[in-house]
């Protein structure tokens, strides 16, 4: 580390020389990091509560479209009584 700091002109003694060192140093391991993009590690526990929130998102979603579904269902009844109450024949 003092070769470093001596080839760079800074005086080994000098605190703030070596805390930028130190700095730029860290810098460059974090990006030397984000460069081979090491996988993210999960906690067992974090997988599990993501797998919870994905099931409870897709049971919404199955929840929704099914009343979706039911009115759709509806509609499509009334409609279909309403038009044959229109053909129905009309007693005179």
């Amino acid at each position: 580390m003092e070769e470093i700091i001596i080839e760079l002109g800074h005086d080994p003694n000098d605190p703030k020389g070596v805390q930028a060192l130190m700095k730029k140093k860290d810098e460059d391991i974090a990006a030397l990091r984000k460069q081979i993009k090491l996988p993210a590690t999960l906690h067992p526990q974090t997988e599990g509560v993501a797998q919870q929130k994905k099931d409870q998102d897709v049971v919404a979603l199955l929840m929704a479209l099914h009343k979706r579904l039911v009115e759709t269902e509806n509609a499509l009844e009334a409609s279909l009584k309403a038009k044959q109450g229109e053909l129905a024949p009309q007693p005179a």
